[in-house]
């Protein structure tokens, strides 16, 4: 055998070499693209659940609130669905009247909740509550314009 065929030979190992190694990780790149789609669905799936979830929250809050039933104060429920739209895409006209329940809950952020209410003075309380309940008062009317509103939509939109 020539030197010219032995270099033929080894030449083409070399490149039989490298096409296998090339299949090898075209097979780990495909591989890693299906584990990404799946794990990019997966998580969009739960985005969709956490988004499903708050949609349903502010609708029993809506509906308490319309219904007068106030196992929240108007506050309470202002906080609460501010912070639930936040993971919500909300159209403009939601946007609209969840307006009204985003400077409720702005204007009373400066009232402590949870533990630190727990910790204020009885008369300190009292003069919060006294002040929250006339920023309800002030906001009440732009509320009760935006909940049956708002509630129709969500009613509507569950429906479809």
């Amino acid at each position: 055998m020539s030197l010219e065929q032995l270099l033929i030979i080894a030449g083409s190992a070399i490149v039989l070499a490298l096409a296998g190694y090339t299949a090898y990780l075209f097979y780990l790149l495909n591989r890693q693209k299906k584990a990404r789609a799946l794990a990019e669905k997966d998580a969009e799936e739960k985005r969709e659940k956490r988004r499903e979830f708050a949609r349903e929250s502010v609708k029993i809050l809506l509906e308490d609130l319309h219904q007068g039933h106030e196992q929240l104060c108007t506050t309470e429920a202002a906080i609460r669905i501010t912070a639930l739209c936040q993971i919500l895409p909300l159209t403009a006209e939601e946007l609209r009247h969840q307006k009204a329940f985003a400077e409720l809950a702005n204007a009373t952020a400066h009232i402590p909740i949870l533990d630190k209410w727990k910790d204020l003075p009885r008369k300190e309380k009292h003069a919060l509550d006294q002040e929250r309940l006339a920023l309800e008062k002030t906001h009440q009317e732009a509320i009760d314009t935006a909940v049956p509103a708002w509630l129709a939509i969500l009613r509507q939109s569950s429906t479809s």
